[in-house]
C-alpha cells in the first residue's frame, strides 16, 4: 500500500505540472516514468507468486527518476529566482533614474532663485513648491528602501541613501525657509549625481 501511495502522489504532481514551460514539461516526463515504474513495482508486488526482485528493481529506477526530478525542479527555481533578482535590479535602476532626472529638474527650478537679486514674496512662494518636490524626492528614495529588500544588502548603496536623504531634507528645508544659496543647488547637483551613478551601476551588472 505505501508504494501504491507514493504512485498515487507521483501521478498527483505530474497532473499538475503539465501544460507548463519546457523545463517543466522535462519534469513531467520524468515523473511519468517514475510513475510507470512504480505501477511495474506494484504489479510485481500484486502477483502469485510475489515477483520481490522485479519490485526492488522498479523501485530503484522510480526513485533514480523522482531524484532527477528534483534536481532539474530545484534548478528551474535557481534560474526563477535569478530572472526575479535580474528583474528587480532593472526595476530599481529605472527607479533610480526617474528619482535622479526628477533632481535635475528641480535644481533647474531652484537655480533662478537662487540667483534672484532678492528674495521676494514670489521668490518665497516658489521656493516653497520647490521645497515640497524636493521633500518627495527624500521620501521616494526612502520608498525605494522599504519596497527592495536587496538594498540592504548593498552597503554603498545603503549609505549613498542615508547622504541623499539627509542632504534633500536639508536642502529642503533651506528652500521652505527661503534661505537658499549656491551650496542648495551644489547639494541638489550631488543628489543627481548619486542616483543616477547608482542607476548606471545596476544597469551595468544587468548587462546595459
Amino acid at each position: 500500500t505505501t508504494m501504491i501511495s507514493i504512485r498515487n502522489r507521483t501521478l498527483s504532481v505530474t497532473e499538475d505540472a503539465r501544460g507548463g514551460s519546457d523545463e517543466e514539461r522535462g519534469i513531467v516526463r520524468r515523473l511519468d516514468r517514475a510513475s510507470d515504474s512504480q505501477g511495474m513495482a506494484v504489479s510485481s508486488l500484486r502477483r502469485i507468486p510475489v515477483e520481490g526482485e522485479t519490485a526492488r528493481d522498479q523501485e530503484q529506477l522510480a526513485l533514480e527518476q523522482l531524484q532527477e526530478a528534483l534536481v532539474d525542479l530545484q534548478r528551474q527555481q535557481e534560474q526563477a529566482e535569478e530572472e526575479m533578482a535580474e528583474a528587480n535590479r532593472r526595476s530599481l535602476a529605472q527607479s533610480y533614474r526617474d528619482i535622479g532626472e526628477k533632481q535635475v529638474l528641480v535644481r533647474s527650478q531652484t537655480k533662478p532663485l537662487v540667483e534672484a537679486d532678492a528674495i521676494t514674496r514670489r521668490v518665497r512662494h516658489e521656493a516653497r513648491q520647490i521645497s515640497r518636490q524636493q521633500m518627495d524626492i527624500g521620501e521616494s528614495v526612502q520608498n525605494l528602501r522599504d519596497e527592495f529588500k536587496e538594498i540592504d544588502e548593498r552597503p554603498v548603496f545603503m549609505l549613498i541613501h542615508e547622504r541623499v536623504m539627509e542632504v534633500s531634507a536639508q536642502t529642503s528645508e533651506e528652500l521652505s525657509s527661503a534661505t537658499m544659496d549656491q551650496g542648495t543647488t551644489s547639494s541638489q547637483a550631488r543628489i543627481a549625481r548619486d542616483l543616477l551613478s547608482m542607476a548606471e551601476a545596476l544597469e551595468d551588472e544587468s548587462g546595459g
